[in-house]
């Protein structure tokens, strides 16, 4: 092109229209909005709008007294909003229809001044603030700012303010069906907040924020960072709570939740008052409900510990609970009362509850996994029960009017005061354990099955046991003088014992005595109608048994009885000659008597040494690995065990009155396998002649007292056998 003057003319000419209009777009501009109701996208609401004389991305808008804006489309993100309602009174403000958003740093409404109402009304729309909203009131009565939102959803990332009015209905912020504002900053002022049946208002700031006393329907905190601090007074909360992340401190308020509440955040209580939680609370996996300041807390419904959630009281604070209280996190309980109230509801779970003082004052059953262990004071109140399915621990206290029932599954133990007006332990198969540290009186009743542990006296007056009698540790039993107690089967020290008549060398009539488990002073005595028998080869088994016998390739032969309640291994080893042992005095003779002794000659072939090789079940000969069976190593799988038997009896029948070597030998035995503690003094009295007439019964002879060959040789076998 030849450059001419004409040329140069129109070329800046071009570029001073293109600076114009590039600045005009590129500068935000100041919309207003004319009076009368328009459409947002209306180019004839607009003026000072640019050239587009719409409000674009950064633009301010203000609305003046008598202008309405319906938000019909999705706006760009403007700049500050200011509604005045200065002169022209009426209607003013903005309507976000549909479901359209309007994006905005923040929106003010300034002081009514004429007689009017300044409005924002959200509908069902969204409207999204990076700032804040300003909410003013006028000064007069009828001047008035009110924000509504009906379904919709209000997100401002700053303040929501109520500021001016002479009345909190002056500054107004109504939420109406399931409408949900988010809240980063803080709610303030003293204006009219009003919430629905079904909105919700979450402060979800990531730094401090301050939720003030107002009626909320259902109130969320879901922060990145930072607390949310619910002010000190009275505030109800009609629907639910939930903390979804971060933390919200209750501090010194008093709250009052009717609905369900949920922590998956923190849950944190700084202040004091009463903390009231009408519905279900759960504190959900990773989720913490925590006391600084103890604090009495009180749950109308359930109260449930999730697996990895953490409740934690502080100091004597108390708690109480009318529903069912479920513990599979961690719970720290504190020193105070805990009272549980509910008709019908359980105390459960998979992990241990530990709580220093618990009051029933309802019908409430354990039946936690673990147990339920109270270190310091359990008491129930009159006509209230506790049902106990597990384990129930009461080291100090089990006390009250009311009733402790322990079902066919419950065990308790008691370590201290016992005085709860009704002990219900008549179920089959319960466990009763009074397990102090010293001296106990276990109450004179029926029971189950009933230990005595740890250790001290534990004085038995009358008792009857349907069941077992277990003395463990250190504990002794005090049988009371003049007494006499029954049980089905009597374990001593884990080892289940012979039937018959027992208690100390001094027990009135008893054929086994122990000094180790029964107090030696005392005269009482324990009939036990079941014991342990010791099953040979070729025995005939009380009850219906059944037998299973399996021989080895080398000659072992093993016979496993199952009878009703018990499973006994015999083992009948292959024959083997046996090595004779010379009397002395008898000078290789088999017939007559000893001149040097007088015991009969008979017996010099009383000694046997038998070699047995041991095979154990499920090793299948191998010497490696571990049994099939029992899972024990089969390293001495087949090895040999040399077991001697050197009780003779001699060839006479021995019974009240005999006396020499063959009765030393006969009490040896005795003292062996009985642990009667039988001076062995070779004198054959009536209480030992008491003690043979049961072992003889026991072991299927006829129970006369004489000590014969078949007597005789039951005693060796049994020897040999064990």
């Amino acid at each position: 092109m030849k450059l001419t003057l004409k040329n140069v003319f129109l070329s800046v000419g071009m570029l001073a229209f293109a600076f114009m209009l590039f600045t005009s777009k590129a500068e935000a501009s100041t919309c207003v909005l004319a009076t009368g109701a328009h459409n947002w996208n209306d180019t004839a609401a607009w003026t000072g709008c640019g050239v587009t004389n719409l409000p674009a991305t950064g633009d301010s808008i203000s609305i003046p007294g008598g202008g309405v804006v319906t938000v019909n489309v999705d706006t760009p993100v403007v700049n500050d909003i200011t509604i005045s309602n200065a002169s022209a009174g009426g209607a003013t403000g903005i309507t976000i229809g549909g479901s359209f958003t309007l994006s905005a740093a923040s929106i003010s409404m300034a002081v009514p001044v004429a007689v009017g109402v300044s409005t924002v009304d959200v509908a069902g729309g969204t409207l999204a603030l990076t700032g804040n909203l300003t909410i003013m009131g006028g000064a007069g009565a009828s001047q008035a700012s009110v924000v509504t939102v009906a379904g919709g959803n209000i997100n401002v990332t700053g303040n929501i303010s109520f500021t001016g009015g002479t009345s909190a209905a002056q500054s107004q912020l109504t939420s109406t069906g399931a409408s949900h504002i988010a809240i980063g900053g803080n709610l303030t002022g003293d204006g009219t907040f009003t919430c629905g049946t079904t909105g919700t208002l979450t402060f979800n700031g990531s730094g401090a924020q301050a939720i003030p006393v107002y009626a909320y329907r259902n109130l969320a905190v879901s922060k990145s960072a930072g607390t949310a601090t619910l002010a000190t007074g009275v505030v109800g909360i009609a629907g639910t709570l939930t903390v979804t992340a971060g933390t919200l401190d209750l501090a010194a308020s008093t709250p009052t939740v009717t609905g369900a509440t949920s922590v998956t955040g923190t849950l944190s209580i700084s202040g004091a008052n009463t903390k009231t939680f009408n519905g279900p609370v759960t504190v959900n996996a990773l989720g913490t409900l925590s006391e600084s300041v103890a604090t009495a807390l009180v749950f109308g419904d359930n109260l449930t510990i999730a697996a990895t959630g953490t409740m934690t009281e502080n100091g004597a604070a108390t708690f109480s609970v009318v529903g069912d209280f479920v513990k599979n996190g961690t719970y720290t309980a504190s020193s105070g009362v805990h009272t549980f109230s509910g008709t019908g509801k359980i105390i459960s779970g998979t992990a241990l509850v530990t709580i220093p003082s618990v009051s029933i004052t309802g019908t409430i059953a354990n039946m936690n996994n673990v147990g339920l262990t109270v270190p310091t004071l359990l008491t129930i109140a009159t006509t209230k029960t506790l049902t106990n399915t597990t384990v129930v621990t009461a080291p100090v206290s089990l006390t009250g009017a009311g009733g402790f029932i322990n079902s066919a599954t419950g065990t308790v133990k008691l370590a201290g005061i016992f005085d709860v007006t009704t002990f219900d332990v008549s179920a089959a198969g319960n466990t009763v354990e009074y397990n102090a540290a010293g001296d106990q009186t276990p109450r004179a009743m029926t029971y189950s099955n009933l230990t005595l542990s740890n250790s001290g006296n534990k004085t038995v007056t009358t008792l009857t046991i349907a069941g077992d009698l277990n003395i463990n540790n250190a504990a002794v039993a005090l049988l009371s003088n003049g007494t006499s107690s029954t049980s089905n089967r009597l374990l001593l020290g884990g080892t289940l014992m012979r039937s018959g008549v027992w208690g100390s060398t001094n027990a009135v009539g008893g054929v086994y005595s122990d000094n180790t488990y029964f107090v030696t002073a005392n005269t009482g005595k324990l009939t036990v109608t079941t014991g342990r028998k010791i099953v040979y080869a070729g025995d005939i088994n009380p009850g219906t048994p059944t037998t299973t016998t399996t021989t080895t390739s080398n000659g072992t032969t093993t016979t496993t009885t199952t009878t009703p309640g018990l499973i006994i291994t015999a083992v009948t080893p292959p024959a083997v000659t046996p090595t004779t042992a010379t009397i002395s005095g008898c000078d290789g003779r088999t017939s007559g008597f000893s001149t040097v002794t007088g015991q009969s000659c008979s017996g010099s072939t009383t000694t046997v040494t038998t070699t047995v090789p041991v095979m154990i079940p499920g090793c299948n000969n191998g010497t490696t690995g571990f049994s099939t069976a029992t899972g024990v190593s089969c390293a001495n799988n087949g090895a040999s065990v040399t077991t001697s038997t050197t009780y003779n009896f001699g060839a006479v029948t021995l019974k009240n009155g005999s006396k020499g070597a063959a009765v030393v030998q006969l009490q040896k035995f005795l003292n062996k396998f009985l642990k009667l503690g039988l001076a062995e003094d070779g004198k054959l009295g009536p209480k030992t002649i008491a003690v043979i007439k049961q072992w003889q019964k026991d072991h299927g002879l006829v129970a006369d007292g004489l000590v014969g060959a078949k007597t005789k040789a039951m005693m060796n076998a049994e020897a040999e056998n064990n």
